[in-house]
């Protein structure tokens, strides 16, 4: 059983006959349902005092065939429509994908796939995450981390929230991590850091390691500080399984829509079925299946391709440099500590 009903909007084809021309001059949407949802194609050239009436109307066709999520080509992100359409959505609740929340299911696998490229063993590791205080916030994305990583570091507003956390991993399981908000030392060497959900001005008034590796899971976060030198990770790249493409070629040409927002939208549907399914289950089965993102996604066999930060594509090789760069920081950072200790 599937609740989530997802329009997929673009824009129309270059209309080639007479009748197709008129329905795109008049303003007409033209809708195409498949499997995957309803397609909407929008006229290619709305003129500038024409767009406010337009977006009304394409909302009212949302509101029509009951559309409650909504996922946009890259045309029509770039396009100077998309920034009126997204504000009057979000005024009718309407769910935009953006790619984020798969960039926050798959935030380990982004790890993986960065340590691997630089040789880094996962237990050897120190993790840092920025987390300003959400008390809706599920925390089970940690325990990867706890169970794998050197140490686990929680730089947050929310001290009394995390030092709970952190005395009752160290009662009941004597795990021990992290809690701090110390704006000018608590990342001051952190090499890879997780910004979970602060943004921009929120990251500011922290003092950053100049190398490190911020991974930027909610909002996108563009560094402005020019003695930044390390790597600033707002979003990503993957493979799916080729029958998810093949549905998808129906109704657009290659590279029109987003390969993350694609399967972000598949995603979605599959949890709310299998959410729906675990209605049924017992409470043992359902702890079994808490995770049920992660399932669909290894299951989907979905692989991680690449990684996109302020000026597009980052280059293997540029995180392998970071690699070696850290590694040279440390080296020095120990010979004086060994010099200091020969003083004393």
């Amino acid at each position: 059983m599937i609740f989530i009903n997802i329009g997929y909007i673009k824009k129309a084809d270059i209309p080639v006959k007479i009748i197709e021309r008129v329905k795109q001059f008049l303003g007409i949407i033209k809708k195409e349902q498949y499997d995957v949802g309803t397609v909407f194609k929008i006229p290619r050239n709305i003129k500038e005092k024409k767009q406010e009436k337009f977006i009304h109307k394409f909302i009212n066709e949302l509101k029509k065939v009951k559309i409650d999520t909504v996922v946009f080509s890259e045309e029509i992100i770039n396009s100077n429509l998309y920034e009126g359409i997204v504000d009057e959505i979000c005024k009718v609740n309407k769910r935009i994908v953006n790619g984020k929340r798969l960039m926050q299911y798959m935030n380990f696998d982004i790890f993986e796939y960065i340590l691997k490229i630089q040789k880094e063993p996962m237990n050897k590791q120190d993790v840092f995450f920025m987390i300003k205080k959400d008390n809706n916030m599920d925390l089970q994305f940690l325990e990867p981390y706890i169970e794998n990583c050197k140490t686990v570091n929680i730089v947050t507003n929310d001290m009394e929230r995390f030092k709970k956390v952190q005395d009752n991993l160290y009662e009941k399981e004597d795990i021990l991590i992290s809690v701090s908000n110390n704006k000018n030392k608590a990342l001051k060497k952190a090499k890879y850091i997780f910004n979970v959900n602060m943004n921009k001005s929120e990251m500011k008034k922290y003092k950053i390691d100049r190398n490190a590796i911020i991974i930027n899971l909610k909002e996108n976060v563009k560094i402005d500080d020019t003695s930044f030198e390390g790597i600033n990770i707002n979003y990503f790249q993957i493979s799916i399984p080729d029958d998810y493409i093949e549905k998808y070629e129906i109704f657009c040409k290659e590279n029109e829509f987003d390969t993350v927002k694609i399967y972000e939208a598949i995603l979605l549907r599959k949890i709310q079925s299998q959410k729906a399914k675990s209605v049924m289950l017992s409470k043992t089965d359902l702890k079994k299946r808490k995770n049920i993102e992660a399932d669909i996604i290894k299951k989907d066999n979905v692989k991680i391709t690449g990684l996109i930060g302020n000026n597009g594509r980052i280059d293997e090789n540029e995180i392998i440099k970071n690699a070696k760069y850290t590694q040279i920081t440390k080296w020095k950072f120990s010979e004086k500590l060994d010099k200091i200790k020969t003083i004393v």
